[in-house]
C-alpha cells in the first residue's frame, strides 16, 4: 500500500477518534490496531485489512480533496 493511502487511512481513523499513532504514512501496529478496534465497533470482521466494506466505512462522509 502507497503511503500517500496509509496516510488517508490513518487520517480518518483519527478523525473518527481512533488512534493510528503518527500519520507519517507507515503501515505499523498501531495504525493495524486502529483499524481492527475501528472495525470491531463498526460491525466488521476485525482483520486490520483496509478492504472495500471497511473503506467504505472508515470514508462514509468523508469530503473529496481534489
Amino acid at each position: 500500500m502507497a503511503s500517500q493511502s496509509v496516510r488517508q487511512i490513518q487520517q480518518a481513523l483519527k478523525d473518527k477518534g481512533f488512534n493510528p499513532g503518527e500519520v507519517d504514512g507507515v503501515w505499523g501496529r498501531n495504525t493495524i490496531a486502529a483499524v481492527k478496534l475501528f472495525q470491531t465497533r463498526s460491525g466488521l470482521k476485525p482483520d486490520g485489512v483496509v478492504g472495500p466494506r471497511t473503506a467504505t466505512a472508515l470514508f462514509a462522509g468523508a469530503r473529496r480533496l481534489s
